[in-house]
């Protein structure tokens, strides 16, 4: 789903539409949401992560509009900066960002994460792997 400044919500396979309307009213306070291919930052986003899953395209170049709290849009924009085939510890995404002592928030906002795949909270790991 996205609004006219772009992707704010991916879910995961087997998600239901109703509830990432849910989500997407409720937690991240979006007024508009768009869920037909017709916005650009959604048929972008579309065809990226299609490109994505057959193999064809490591990196995303999509809008995203990214709702939650300072702290959370910090940390997934960090995410976003993960190259593919790589991994960072939620200690190190927690340096990255200027708050070393944050690890366990890290996670915490990895796993808050409306944009799945395309803000990549899949590759952070525990510090031992």
């Amino acid at each position: 789903m996205a609004t006219e400044a772009g992707v704010c919500w991916t879910g995961t396979p087997g998600t239901p539409v109703d509830e990432g309307l849910f989500r997407t009213n409720h937690w991240l306070q979006v007024d508009r949401v768009v869920r037909d291919e017709t916005v650009t930052p959604l048929r972008q986003a579309v065809d990226e992560l299609q490109r994505y899953f057959a193999g064809e395209r490591i990196q995303f170049s999509c809008s995203l509009d990214l709702r939650g709290t300072p702290f959370q849009v910090k940390v997934w924009q960090e995410l976003s900066r993960i190259p593919y085939g790589q991994t960072r510890s939620y200690g190190e995404i927690a340096y990255a960002i200027g708050q070393p002592t944050a690890s366990r928030a890290v996670g915490a906002a990895n796993g808050a994460n409306p944009i799945a795949i395309i803000v990549p909270c899949h590759r952070v790991i525990g510090s031992n792997g």
